[in-house]
């Protein structure tokens, strides 16, 4: 299992802090360095690793983060954040990616939209 821990910013500001857990032999020789030019996570799984995505389950909710999160997001430890969960598949249904995504509660504002599909 690879753990990558990433700070988003917006205007130099963090707005939320991303943990993803990925089956290392899903992504064999990925390293966080490979994600600090900001290239995104599901693109190097498609294109590097040929991990096609295929769905997600999502999941929302209100929490405190830890007390690293708190701190990367200049927040009290114990402060209410909004916390999403994710669990990304490909086309097989098999698992690709964990994630957990900590957000600033002033900065951050999740908007869900159900589309229907022919």
């Amino acid at each position: 299992m690879r753990h990558v821990l990433t700070e988003r910013l917006v205007n130099e500001l963090p707005f939320c802090v991303e943990t993803s857990h990925l089956p290392a032999d899903r992504a064999p020789g990925l390293a966080a360095d490979d994600l600090l030019g900001g290239q995104s996570l599901c693109g190097i799984l498609k294109e590097r690793f040929n991990n096609d995505i295929g769905g997600r389950r999502k999941h929302h909710r209100r929490g405190a983060g830890d007390a690293q999160e708190a701190m990367l997001l200049g927040l009290r430890s114990e402060t209410p954040t909004l916390i999403y969960r994710s669990v990304v598949f490909d086309r097989q249904s098999r698992p690709i990616e964990y994630l957990t995504s900590i957000n600033h509660p002033q900065l951050v504002v999740f908007k869900t939209a159900h589309v229907e599909r022919d």
